[in-house]
């Protein structure tokens, strides 16, 4: 039997607007008004806006605080370990035992430890006589070119106290000698010339500059010392800045959110015993000298003790050189009255000259005792 064909109509209809059912606009036109439709996806697209907004917020805030929580905790933990090194290096120093030695241990989450040597100067400075008072000018360039020869002068204050004649002897000491150079017949004020470099030989501890009448030299008329120091010291970067914690000269200084605190002094002054002690710390390190994160042992040992007791000092004068001198100074003049800036009382009245530092205002002689402990830093991981 024959199969009956359905005739299909494939004919093109030509495109009128005005059949809204079958034109573009015409579905437009009912999809907006398909309100069941339309409400879901604007109700979809508000609550991704309004999650992506959400989520903005929060990683804008939130991030920086965590990042800031855990550089904190990082410098913490370092900052632990520092002050059990402070205090074991001054238990080592206060027991003035050659030999002892103090072990502890610095964990250092991010960042590097690095000992730096010859990177900080004290100078401190006596007469015998009040009657006058003296000054090194100069030296402070040395510190910013310790390889370089520095000129010098030797100013008095007043002028017309003596004849304009002294004799000095310059003396670099180390370990295990000294060497000197004799200043014969010079005039108060003349620049001198060293034949070396102050700390241009890295086992000069400190330079010692002794004055005396130029007609006889054992006729003590004061003395100076300039002394090297070196650092161990951490640094922890970050997005708001590099902390920093610095073991310098027996203290502690704390470099964080733009504060520098200095946590124990090295300076002390019985007023009613009139007595002076001045503990200065230089450091050799053994072993490593930088290191990065990780946890480290670090053993000290007193390697070598010098006294230096001076029985009726006069006019005694205190200078920082070096990086934290500011910080120095203000520790200073915080914690001991008795000194004042030396721009108080100068030396020089020249222009110009002026002093910086500190000098000690005290009626009658002091005893002022210099100490000079040097330590051996080994450093080695865990």
């Amino acid at each position: 039997m024959p199969v009956a064909r359905r005739k299909i109509d494939i004919r093109v209809r030509p495109y009128d607007e005005r059949q809204g059912g079958s034109s573009m606009k015409g579905f437009r036109k009912r999809f907006m008004n398909d309100v069941d439709a339309v409400t879901p996806i604007i109700g979809t697209l508000l609550l991704i806006t309004i999650m992506l907004t959400i989520i903005s917020t929060i990683l804008y805030w939130s991030i920086p605080t965590i990042n800031r929580i855990s550089w904190d905790t990082e410098f913490r933990t370092s900052m632990a370990g520092f002050e059990a090194y402070d205090a074991a290096l001054e238990d080592t120093v206060t027991g003035g035992i050659a030999g002892s030695t103090r072990t502890v241990r610095i964990s250092v989450a991010k960042g590097d430890m690095m000992y730096i040597s010859n990177k900080a100067r004290w100078y401190v400075s006596y007469t015998t006589s009040a009657n006058y008072d003296f000054e090194i000018d100069g030296i402070d360039q040395e510190y910013e070119s310790t390889r370089s020869i520095t000129p010098f002068r030797v100013l008095i204050r007043p002028e017309n106290t003596f004849e304009p004649d002294f004799d000095l002897e310059l003396i670099w000491v180390n370990d295990t000698s000294t060497e000197s150079q004799w200043f014969d017949d010079r005039e108060f004020g003349q620049t001198l010339t060293p034949g070396r470099a102050f700390f241009g030989e890295q086992d000069t501890r400190y330079v010692r500059f002794r004055i005396t009448r130029y007609d006889d030299r054992d006729h003590l008329m004061g003395e100076g010392y300039l002394i090297r120091l070196d650092r161990l010291e951490v640094r922890i970067p970050s997005e708001f800045g590099t902390a920093r914690i610095i073991s310098e000269n027996g203290a502690l200084i704390r470099s964080y959110n733009g504060h520098t605190v200095i946590n124990s002094p090295i300076l002390d002054y019985d007023q009613d015993s009139t007595k002076v002690l001045m503990n200065v710390i230089p450091m050799d390190v053994m072993g490593l000298r930088a290191v990065g994160p990780g946890n480290w042992r670090v053993r000290m040992r007193l390697a070598d003790r010098e006294y230096m007791p001076f029985d009726e000092a006069y006019h005694i004068r205190v200078r920082v050189f070096g990086e934290n001198q500011v910080a120095w100074e203000e520790h200073l003049s915080r914690n001991f009255e008795a000194f004042q800036p030396a721009v108080d009382a100068p030396v020089s009245l020249t222009p110009g000259d002026e002093q910086d530092g500190f000098h000690l205002l005290a009626e009658g002689a002091v005893q002022l005792k210099l100490v000079r402990s040097t330590v051996e830093v080994d450093i080695e991981g865990v």
